[in-house]
């Protein structure tokens, strides 16, 4: 995440899990509510790039070439969509 800004800021992340997909981990904090991994109150400083990791196994009922979607939000403001082709 870019914080294009010459000042620090405090942000809110979200991102929304395909459903064929299960939550492992993700660093700076990130916890799991459901489908979605939350990272509350980052600080990111002014100029600066912020990177999160998030981790996941894809679930049986995937297959190879099936898509895989991630939606990611900062401050309630849609930031990224990612869809990914399953390689096995």
């Amino acid at each position: 995440i870019d914080n294009d800004e010459s000042y620090d800021r405090r942000i809110d992340v979200r991102a929304t899990l395909d459903p064929d997909t299960t939550f492992v981990s993700a660093n700076e904090n990130g916890k799991q509510t459901s489908r979605t991994v939350r990272w509350d109150d980052l600080r990111i400083d002014g100029d600066e790039t912020l990177s999160l990791t998030l981790n996941v196994y894809s679930d049986r009922s995937i297959h190879d070439g099936d898509l895989i979607r991630l939606s990611v939000y900062v401050n309630g403001t849609l930031e990224d969509e990612e869809e990914t082709e399953a390689r096995f």
